[in-house]
C-alpha cells in the first residue's frame, strides 16, 4: 500500500497504540500496553537484529491487528503477531 494512502487511512483510522523500534528496543510512543508485550517486542527486535520501525496495533473484531513499517520483515512480522497472540492484546 502506498505511503501516502497509509497515512490518509491512519488519520482516518487511529491506531490504539504506537510502538517505535529504536536501536532493537521498543518504546511505547502512545496508547497502552502491558511491560510483559513491549519486553517481548524488545526482545525480539534485539535477537533478530531489528534496528529501526514501527508498529501499530488497530481495532478488528477479531482483537488486534498489527501493522509494520517496513523495516520489519516478514519473520520478524510473524513472531511480532505470535506475540501479541499470547498477550491478548
Amino acid at each position: 500500500m502506498p505511503d501516502l494512502i497509509r497515512i490518509l487511512l491512519r488519520r482516518l483510522f487511529p491506531p490504539f497504540f504506537t510502538i517505535r523500534i529504536k536501536d532493537g528496543k521498543a518504546l511505547l510512543e502512545n496508547g497502552k500496553l502491558t511491560p510483559s508485550f513491549l519486553a517481548d517486542c524488545s526482545d525480539i527486535a534485539g535477537k533478530n537484529g531489528i534496528s529501526s520501525g514501527w508498529i501499530w496495533g488497530h481495532n478488528s473484531p477479531g482483537g488486534a491487528r498489527l501493522e509494520f513499517s517496513s523495516e520489519i520483515g516478514n519473520r520478524d512480522r510473524q513472531r511480532l503477531r505470535n506475540a501479541a497472540g499470547v498477550h491478548r492484546l
